[in-house]
């Protein structure tokens, strides 16, 4: 299944939010919740929100001068609304923007649940994300997309220690957070897809303590993914395919235009620096003349160590880190096109 060019990270926008006061951003296609907007500046309008380059973007002026509608602004900044369409791709998980997180989680912890953009695309339905899914896709190192086990935990049904437990989460197992509060975590019990997350039923909660930080996304064998940030920097393809053997083996290969741009790293479950590469060599696929660089790993038995491995793609400032869940023990290939 090949994913399509969508807005991603959202919920369908239930008809109470037509009440509110939702205008255009200045360019056309997103719209934003005035109401909510207020409250947000009047909350924590002066404090910085992200830097870049050097320069300091506050609350007010990230959010007042892209939901030009609102008019709490006489101009638009075409700088940010710049970025905010280049990044509504998936998987970016860092780029030249550098968000101060506390301020994000404290956003998000305040007002995460509500709806805060809407996009209004005369080929889709309308769509809105709220705040955290928002602030999730800007900085999922600040706000995590997903949360690791970092042992063997069992579920809560509210965030507090004494509160009833109900099934396992166990030790490398991932799920996805739809909700924030104080130090914990609400997370989707069960949901449709890693990626739209659109929980089917319940949800339950963790502690921070009791999880780590996962990637900004997650990729499924034999599924082609597209990965891109913006018109300046390569686009990429992501394939991993598995094939049966009686220990792991890991090799990535990168081609493209960009091969020798990308840098391509595997992070084990748990660990804070990268597997180390054996060896790294130039070769053809034959049957279609392509130049590939075979990038390999010393074939072991990891025992313990399934779970959710990272595959992390960087160029420049820009990078993308991406879930794999190896369950089984096996050949895996990890082919990254690049073409810049």
């Amino acid at each position: 299944m090949k994913k399509a060019f969508i807005m991603v990270l959202v919920v369908l926008l239930p008809i109470a939010a037509f009440a509110q006061d939702w205008r255009s951003d200045g360019v056309g296609e997103f719209e934003y919740n005035c109401d909510l907007l207020d409250e947000l500046v009047a909350e924590f309008g002066e404090e910085v929100y992200f830097l870049r380059e050097g320069k300091e973007y506050t609350v007010e002026e990230s959010f007042s001068r892209l939901a030009l509608g609102c008019g709490r602004a006489s101009h638009l900044d075409k700088e940010l609304a710049r970025m905010e369409y280049d990044t509504i791709w998936e998987f970016t998980y860092k780029d030249a923007n550098s968000y101060q997180c506390e301020l994000v989680r404290e956003i998000a912890v305040r007002f995460g649940d509500q709806l805060f953009r809407l996009y209004n695309h005369p080929s889709f339905e309308p769509q809105a994300s709220n705040l955290l899914k928002y602030n999730q896709r800007k900085a999922p190192y600040c706000v995590p997309r997903f949360v690791i086990a970092n042992r063997d935990i069992q579920l809560r049904d509210c965030p507090d220690r004494s509160c009833r437990l109900n099934e396992y989460l166990l030790r490398g197992e991932m799920r996805p957070v739809v909700g924030v509060q104080a130090d914990w975590y609400e997370v989707a019990r069960e949901f449709r897809s890693w990626w739209t997350v659109e929980p089917v039923d319940s949800t339950a909660f963790v502690h921070v303590d009791d999880v780590l930080a996962g990637p900004a996304d997650y990729i499924e064998l034999d599924d082609w993914q597209d990965v891109i940030h913006d018109d300046d920097t390569p686009w990429c393809r992501l394939l991993v395919t598995r094939e049966d053997a009686n220990i792991l083996g890991l090799v990535v290969n990168k081609a493209g235009t960009a091969r020798e741009k990308i840098k391509v790293d595997i992070y084990l479950p748990f660990a804070e620096s990268a597997l180390p590469v054996l060896d790294q060599i130039e070769k053809t696929f034959t049957d279609i003349d392509m130049l590939f660089i075979s990038q390999t790993y010393r074939r072991e038995d990891y025992g313990s160590r399934v779970g959710i491995y990272t595959i992390e793609i960087a160029w420049e400032e820009i990078v993308y880190r991406i879930g794999l869940d190896l369950r089984k023990i096996g050949g895996y290939a990890i082919r990254v096109y690049c073409n810049s």
